[in-house]
């Protein structure tokens, strides 16, 4: 259940990124909805929360639960740019079914985050992030 944690910490994430993306000019809420996940996702990597997640993640710690502590997010700049992509056509699909609430739209950006973490963890894509995405520091230097 150390999940439900988790995709409370990453709506309250969504809901911050809203925040910040929401002071743009950007006036269609769909456009907003993707410019969040983008920047969401984006963010996650440079902001070190991607390798945060591969020290303390549930379904990391679930793939091995010891000697975590120095492992690190790895990826490509062409892969975080289309994975960022993904994560705002996500943003836009699970967000247009929202949107009719824009009375509490902060609410909605955070359901947004913790429905996708949620779902994210019961198909299986934390661990497979986990068993691609995660690598020693150490071997960083060797090929």
């Amino acid at each position: 259940m150390h999940f439900i944690a988790e995709a409370i910490c990453v709506g309250l994430y969504t809901t911050l990124i809203y925040s910040a993306v929401s002071t743009l000019p950007v006036h269609d809420p769909k456009v907003l909805l993707f410019c969040v996940g983008c920047t969401k996702h984006f963010l996650g990597h440079y902001l070190g929360l991607h390798t945060y997640y591969c020290s303390n993640g549930d379904a990391c710690l679930r793939q091995q639960p010891t000697s975590l502590s120095n492992r690190i997010s790895i990826t490509t700049f062409p892969n975080l740019v289309l994975e960022s992509i993904a994560e705002g056509i996500l943003f836009l699909l699970v967000g247009s079914a929202l949107l009719h609430n824009r009375k509490h739209i902060g609410l909605v950006y955070f359901c947004i985050g913790f429905f996708l973490h949620t779902a994210f963890e019961f198909a299986g894509f934390h661990t497979l992030f986990c068993n691609t995405r995660c690598g020693q520091k150490q071997n960083l230097g060797e090929s």
